[in-house]
């Protein structure tokens, strides 16, 4: 089964709005530590072992999105030590308590957004086993949000890591995912979470040759996020970020590196208005947008916009370096940006 029912069916009107903000300041994620480190031995204290997972699992999340991802990993593998050895009000809270936490976990380890420590086969199996409870749960009870979300999170992340290798099989977990989120036909979360598994879904097609279908795959997100009042608006929604990244990269893998350009500035000047001086995930965005758009410049020999890009780009990890010096991520990101620029994009590596 293909998604069949999203698929003809076309977008839903909703209003749902909610950006991604870009604006948290890493001082706020340091205080964040401070009271999820405090929760933890307090709940030790208390003998509240599940209460100390999810101060874990907070933990985790604080430092991850630091770029703290050695610690980052640490904590989420204890989270899912304490969560699984600890009473629970309820078998399933238990379990998507686990499965959330171990969502995590496979982040943590490999995130296509560059905010992860690179090391996707580690990643595998705490996702698989995430998907697993999640979409037991879900299967028991069509009209289960929550194990649905879980699922949506780590079908995204496992489908990413395996398309290098089996493009089918990345595309059976998308469109898996999909039939499950059409099972809410009036929740407007489970829209915007089709609207991004449409988008990444056509790195598969394209890798099987079915570069039609994912030209429609793209229509029909673009379709959706409009009625979802998301797109074209203000702001930067993680939707509209996976939606004009999988457009560019359709219209530069289809000879079309002009409009790629386009959709590329147009991106960058969105991530840019929210600041990615502020947070590690923008900076990351931005960085990854530059790339894409130095790549694409000298496949049609525009050499002077690669190397103001490629400038630009590095002077970015620089700030972030002078501002976290003992980072190991933003020293990854600036090392890379220090090396000469690759004549081709992503969309051809």
């Amino acid at each position: 089964m293909i998604a069949a029912s999203i698929l003809r069916r076309g977008p839903r009107a909703a209003t749902s709005r909610g950006y991604f903000d870009h604006t948290a300041f890493l001082d706020q994620f340091d205080q964040a530590v401070q009271l999820s480190r405090h929760a933890r031995d307090i709940a030790l204290a208390a003998g509240k072992r599940s209460a100390a997972g999810a101060a874990m699992w907070a933990l985790a999340n604080a430092l991850h999105r630091k770029g703290d991802l050695e610690e980052a990993l640490q904590a989420i593998r204890e989270s899912v030590r304490l969560l699984e050895s600890g009473p629970q009000t309820t078998k399933s809270l238990k379990e998507m308590s686990v499965a959330g936490a171990l969502v995590t976990e496979g982040m943590i380890l490999a995130s296509h957004t560059g905010l992860g420590l690179n090391r996707p086969e580690e990643a595998v199996a705490p996702l698989e086993r995430a998907i697993a409870i999640s979409d037991e749960f879900a299967r028991r009870d069509v009209n289960d949000s929550e194990s649905r979300n879980r699922l949506f999170a780590a079908s995204t992340v496992l489908a990413q890591i395996v398309l290098k290798k089996d493009a089918r099989r990345a595309l059976e977990i998308y469109d898996h995912t999909l039939d499950r989120l059409a099972e809410l036909p009036k929740n407007a979360s489970a829209r915007r979470k089709e609207a991004w598994i449409l988008a990444n879904s056509t790195y598969a097609l394209r890798k099987l040759g079915r570069n039609a279908e994912a030209r429609r795959r793209l229509d029909l997100c673009l379709a959706q996020l409009k009625e979802l009042n998301l797109y074209p608006a203000d702001g930067i929604p993680p939707e509209v970020n996976e939606a004009l990244r999988a457009l560019a990269d359709h219209e530069a893998a289809t000879g079309s590196i002009p409009r790629a350009i386009e959709v590329y500035d147009d991106l960058g000047r969105r991530i840019a208005a929210g600041n990615p001086e502020t947070g590690l995930e923008a900076a990351i965005a931005l960085s990854n947008v530059y790339t894409e758009l130095i790549g694409l410049h000298r496949r049609i020999g525009q050499n002077d916009f690669a190397s103001d890009l490629a400038s630009r780009r590095l002077e970015l990890w620089r700030r972030w370096s002078a501002r976290l010096p003992n980072n190991s991520l933003v020293s990854r990101q600036l090392a890379d940006a220090s090396k000469p620029v690759q004549t081709l994009s992503a969309v051809e590596r």
